[in-house]
């Protein structure tokens, strides 16, 4: 919750999409008294979960389920016979279902829609993740996993923070030789 509420300090007025490590009911109300909307996957074992969104006994395929707080909407989707999605949104708050042959709640769309983010950190951390399986036997501790996963993502953050102050003096180069170019031809001209 700390690194999500680090990163969004100064923002009012934007959506949070979060995929299951970070999203939370406490997150989603922290998010609320800075003006943020939070959007996102759920763990099927946080406490917070009604037990009635997790039975999949006697659940049709593309169904779904929810349950609402007064700021807060939980969904339950069933793509496949005896598998459910869940989604926590402070975003949305109606049941409101589309109109496509698989029937997915709109949360789920919007999830998908701005989910870009998320899946680019999945990729950006998917070679390093088999170095973490070694260090697994070493730390049984939850806590030093939720650790060890922070730093992972503080590094892959600092590094996309590297590549994009990179990029920006490539283009500043980029602009200074085009610059050059242009004075040079100039004074050619002027001198003719």
């Amino acid at each position: 919750m700390r690194v999500v509420l680090d990163m969004t300090q100064g923002l009012r007025g934007h959506n949070i999409t979060c995929d299951n490590f970070f999203t939370s009911y406490s997150l989603g109300q922290e998010l609320l008294k800075r003006k943020l909307t939070m959007v996102g996957t759920v763990r099927k074992n946080k406490p917070e979960l009604p037990s009635v969104l997790l039975n999949m006994q006697n659940r049709a395929v593309n169904s779904s389920k929810f349950a609402f707080t007064d700021t807060t909407i939980v969904v339950s989707y069933s793509p496949k016979k005896r598998k459910n999605v869940l989604l926590m949104s402070t975003l949305h708050h109606d049941a409101a279902v589309s109109s496509r042959d698989d029937r997915k709640p709109t949360i789920i769309l919007d999830y998908n829609a701005n989910k870009g983010g998320v899946d680019n950190l999945d990729k950006v951390t998917e070679n390093v993740y088999p170095q973490l399986q070694l260090l697994q036997p070493l730390s049984e501790s939850s806590r030093l996993r939720t650790l060890f996963h922070l730093c992972l993502l503080y590094l892959c953050l600092r590094y996309l923070a590297l590549l994009h102050l990179c990029l920006l003096y490539l283009a500043l180069l980029h602009l200074c030789l085009r610059l050059g170019r242009n004075v040079n031809s100039a004074r050619a001209v002027l001198q003719t």
